[in-house]
């Protein structure tokens, strides 16, 4: 009876990582292509669609962006922020299958089982897990300039590699808790998501897509 417990819930964990991974992509920017990291599908509306990620992922025009279906569409940087490193794309030619990740209006918890979801070194749509080591502004003893040593962030006991950064963290349920940024001190840092809902709203971001827009699938 254990052992069949335990399948179904592999089986059901396996669904929550497929369903978040849906919501991820790979950006690359720059004519070259130097940048490369990841995105979060934020919302839709038919086949457009907004993408977060980190502004030091989306330097400059031209952003490509690539879901699971391996198709490359060009995407437009509408908006960066370099101070709380974050960045927002703006598709119209979005698949159906590209499918927003909810997002949570709950804080994270220390503590609190998380999974991050990117391209770790060129591996693509991988996933890390993890806990919340802790949330708020990083001590004095952290080797990160000001202001950014001073932001909220959430912690994390989870190993990030480049290709990560702008990719979702997501809880057991697969909605979304932050957004993948850097590594500093040993642990993984991300933007809680109610920082990156309300930069995608201080921008604008759901008047590009108009009425009719949602965040669920």
């Amino acid at each position: 009876m254990m052992t069949a417990d335990l399948h179904n819930q592999s089986d059901a964990f396996a669904r929550v990582i497929t369903r978040a991974t849906d919501g991820v992509v790979q950006v690359v920017a720059g004519s070259r292509g130097v940048h490369q990291g990841a995105g979060v599908v934020w919302a839709r509306n038919g086949a457009r669609c907004l993408v977060i990620s980190n502004a030091h992922v989306a330097t400059a025009s031209p952003v490509t962006v690539t879901g699971r279906d391996g198709v490359q569409r060009e995407a437009r940087l509408v908006s960066r922020d370099t101070a709380r490193d974050l960045a927002l794309l703006y598709i119209d030619d979005a698949p159906p299958s590209w499918r927003p990740v909810n997002t949570s209006t709950a804080t994270p918890r220390v503590g609190q089982v998380v999974m991050a979801i990117g391209h770790p070194l060129g591996v693509r749509h991988a996933v890390s897990t993890g806990v919340v080591h802790a949330l708020g502004p990083l001590a004095d003893s952290v080797p990160l300039p000001l202001p950014a040593r001073s932001h909220r962030w959430a912690q994390l006991d989870v190993r990030l590699a480049p290709g990560n950064s702008g990719g979702p963290v997501v809880d057991r349920h697969g909605t979304l808790m932050g957004v993948s940024t850097m590594i500093v001190g040993g642990l993984g840092l991300a933007i809680p998501a109610s920082d990156v809902d309300q930069f995608a709203h201080n921008v604008g971001g759901p008047a590009l897509l108009g009425h009719g827009w949602t965040r669920e699938a």
